[in-house]
């Protein structure tokens, strides 16, 4: 199944990282963690936050420490949820 998933680049001021979209509807986005200092000794690893907006998601939260570890963690979730959403019960 192939999705037309599109990332933006957010370009509002003082904002970072994209928004997933699928076809004109928000599925998800990143941005730099702001929420941790720099000396937190957790940060490693949690640069970068994603939110999936998908119903029925248990943890609609991800991490990353680059951007392309968290754009393919949102990309992963978001077509396994699609997988499951569309499977018909049996």
């Amino acid at each position: 199944m192939k999705l037309n998933l599109e990332w933006e680049e957010n370009k509002r001021q003082y904002q970072t990282g994209e928004t997933l979209y699928l076809n004109k509807i928000k599925i998800a986005s990143y941005s730099w963690n702001s929420s941790m200092s720099k000396t937190d000794p957790d940060r490693e690893g949690k640069r970068w936050i994603g939110r999936i907006n998908l119903p029925s998601l248990k943890d609609k939260t991800c991490y990353g420490n680059t951007e392309e570890i968290i754009k393919t963690r949102i990309e992963i979730t978001v077509e396994n949820w699609f997988k499951e959403a569309l499977t018909p019960n049996q």
